[in-house]
């Protein structure tokens, strides 16, 4: 094998590498919690509603809002 081959095997090898590598997304960062307050805060929200099953899906609809506004920064 010729030194020049040799070369340009290993720039095309690395110029792959680097295309690969690039192509990963970056991690995910880890989400943000909602804490104890926020959780009591939104439970507490919910007391108008007529039934325990609209209260508590009222509740799960409010946790979730609340993970998207705080993760989505």
């Amino acid at each position: 094998m010729s030194e020049e081959y040799s070369v340009g095997y290993s720039e095309g090898y690395q110029a792959g590498w680097n295309a690969a590598m690039d192509a990963i997304p970056p991690a995910a960062q880890p989400a943000v919690p909602i804490t104890e307050s926020e959780i009591e805060k939104m439970w507490f929200q919910q007391a108008d509603f007529p039934t325990a099953g609209q209260r508590i899906v009222g509740f799960a609809r409010a946790i979730e809002a609340k993970l998207k506004e705080k993760n989505s920064d």
